[in-house]
């Protein structure tokens, strides 16, 4: 089973005045709350077992570096989790992880979003 959860918005990185490391604890639970509800609406799959788990990030730059592009997920899926899409996101159930940088033209900024794919291992 193939599930793909999409957030319409660039997830900050770590760095810069919005940073993921400036946001206090309530900051970051109204933003995990905020894609618990997202994902619960876009899918009831369930994926009992383990994962192959890809987050693309759609943006009109500039490209992120890998540390950053990585922090960018640990939010949506703490999301994912809370929603019960998957059990835990410890290495025992994702088992593969793949971070993607995809560049749009800033024509199409209202294109902005973060993607999901979460891919049965077994």
């Amino acid at each position: 089973m193939t599930t793909t959860i999409t957030i319409m918005e660039v997830i900050p990185g770590l760095n810069g005045s919005k940073g993921l490391k400036r946001e206090n604890h309530h900051a970051y639970k109204k933003r995990r709350d905020r894609y618990q509800w997202t994902v619960t609406y876009q899918t009831r799959n369930r994926h009992p077992g383990k994962v192959k788990f890809i987050l693309t990030r759609y943006s009109i730059g500039p490209e992120m570096d890998f540390e950053n592009l990585t922090a960018t997920g640990k939010c949506l899926t703490d999301a994912i989790v809370l929603a019960g899409v998957i059990k835990d996101d410890s290495p025992k159930i994702i088992v593969q992880r793949e971070y993607r940088n995809v560049i749009i033209p800033r024509k199409e900024r209202s294109q902005q979003k973060t993607t999901i794919t979460l891919i049965d291992a077994e």
